[in-house]
């Protein structure tokens, strides 16, 4: 979990590069959004940036998430 703006989300992105997953997950002020980016090397991921007032609900976000549902 990261917060922060898109485009600075640097150690979120090292994190990605390691992962053996493509997933990634910020708590922020803002709407439910989705997005598909990649990394400086070139690696897709999906981060979900998630509203503060949904926390309650992370752990059903993370498998509709991962289910590619949202």
């Amino acid at each position: 979990i990261k917060s922060g703006k898109t485009g600075t989300l640097k150690s979120l992105m090292q994190f990605i590069e390691n992962a053996d997953h493509p997933w990634a997950i910020r708590l922020y002020a803002g709407q439910l959004q989705k997005d598909s980016l990649r990394t400086p090397s070139g690696k897709k991921f999906y981060l979900l940036s998630l509203p503060y007032y949904l926390i309650t609900q992370l752990t059903e976000y993370i498998a509709l998430l991962i289910e590619n549902k949202i």
